[in-house]
């Protein structure tokens, strides 16, 4: 779901922006903090994961991202303070949810198969790639506005929120021993 997310949101970036008023000049800067905003998420998150449940961790990432788009459904040139919400937690969310994504299949299916495990998942997250730019450009195109998409991925992003931290079957090389 994250890749649906974050794919559908920075490939129309510029586009909505110029919709609400915000200028090419700003929207540009906008596009790129976003990646940048994202490597401290990685870090930030990455060490969370290591320290804390890696569930709780990559659902506060979540958290945070779909708050970042609540942001950017709001957001327009008399509101800039938005897009300044919207750079922070969006980008420490995407970051944090990529930092996540092996460590939660690793504590889920372990070592042996990771290699495999990791593609397939790359995979389907190319499928998600697709299809969230899409849909955000078939909303415009449709209703004329991109409002209704974002608050769609927003839910997206607190579905994934409760898929993560109510799982909790980890492999049994990830479960802590117990005492006879």
């Amino acid at each position: 779901l994250n890749i649906t997310i974050v794919h559908g949101v920075m490939t129309h970036v510029m586009p909505y922006l110029t919709t609400v008023g915000v200028a090419r000049t700003t929207s540009s800067l906008v596009a790129t903090a976003v990646p940048v905003t994202s490597v401290i998420g990685r870090l930030g998150f990455g060490w969370l994961g290591d320290r804390f449940d890696r569930r709780w961790v990559a659902g506060a990432a979540f958290f945070v991202m779909g708050l970042g788009v609540l942001c950017f459904a709001y957001a327009s040139a008399t509101s800039i303070s938005l897009l300044v919400l919207f750079v922070i937690f969006f980008g420490l969310g995407y970051g944090g949810t990529h930092a996540s994504r092996p460590i939660l299949m690793r504590y889920y299916f372990g070592r042996r198969h990771f290699g495999a495990i990791m593609g397939l998942a790359e995979g389907i997250n190319l499928l998600g790639g697709v299809v969230g730019p899409f849909l955000a450009g078939w909303t415009y195109d449709t209703w004329g506005s991109y409002h209704g998409i974002w608050l769609v991925l927003a839910a997206l992003a607190a579905v994934a929120l409760v898929i993560v931290i109510s799982t909790s079957a980890p492999c049994a090389e990830e479960r802590p021993a117990t005492k006879v």
